[in-house]
């Protein structure tokens, strides 16, 4: 509790309902370089073609370059948008080669002055490529399914899940069309409270970001399951 109010989050009428606070980082007054894999510059027809666009070799290809590049060349850099569980397996391995796989193992985070660092979207944690529902939306002029990284398979979700909770995921961003979804997090048991004001907010600040605060409210669900009278008899 006392972290929780240490770090923004306010109830209002109750347990139940929270303000929560979540950061917008400005990538150009990052501390060292910001890096992500680009795409084919084409109109995909639909999420199959779109996922081709972006194959999961190219992924960890290009996250081995950067750790390969390190050696020659050390500084900062964060990675936007991991997507494959291959990737998430390579960045463990580096990190362990570091020597911070007991600052993981004890605290699930990472040392201020990592090397490099990982942030994924909130869509990749919750989404895969099985939720048709959500990729067939639309929000603003495009359908779902166009994100960069696209969502991968339930596999590679699980995969990014863990990598949230362990620390192997410095930071989530939260795009401001998608802060309706921060509520699913919880109601999917994802993250609890703790880690998601880790993820969201206060390691933004840790890693070297700059960002801008906005707060979203909502409630936290109800996970009580009522006790029937025969429960009881």
């Amino acid at each position: 509790m006392w972290y929780i109010q240490q770090h923004g989050i306010r109830y209002e009428d109750g347990p139940a309902v929270f303000t929560f606070p979540f950061f917008q980082p400005d990538w150009k007054q990052f501390s060292g370089e910001v890096v992500f894999l680009e795409v084919s510059d084409f109109e995909p027809r639909g999420y199959d073609e779109w996922t081709q666009s972006y194959d999961r070799q190219k992924e960890i290809a290009f996250l081995q370059d950067i750790i390969d590049s390190l050696r020659e060349n050390p500084r900062r850099i964060h990675v936007r948008g991991l997507s494959c569980a291959e990737s998430f397996t390579l960045l463990a391995d580096y990190y362990t080669s570091q020597g911070y796989y007991n600052s993981l193992l004890n605290s699930y985070t990472l040392p201020a002055n990592t090397p490099i660092t990982v942030s994924v979207s909130l869509r990749h944690v919750l989404f895969c490529e099985k939720d048709k529902k959500f990729l067939s939306s639309r929000i603003l002029d495009h359908p779902y399914y166009l994100i960069t990284p696209p969502l991968r398979s339930s596999s590679d979700l699980r995969c990014i899940q863990q990598a949230a909770r362990s620390g192997l995921v410095a930071t989530v961003e939260v795009f401001p069309e998608d802060v309706w979804l921060i509520s699913q997090v919880f109601e999917k048991q994802i993250l609890s409270v703790f880690q998601a004001v880790q993820l969201f907010s206060y390691r933004w600040g840790k890693y070297g970001f700059v960002w801008s605060e906005e707060d979203h409210s909502f409630s936290l669900p109800d996970f009580i399951v009522p006790i029937s009278q025969q429960d009881l008899d």
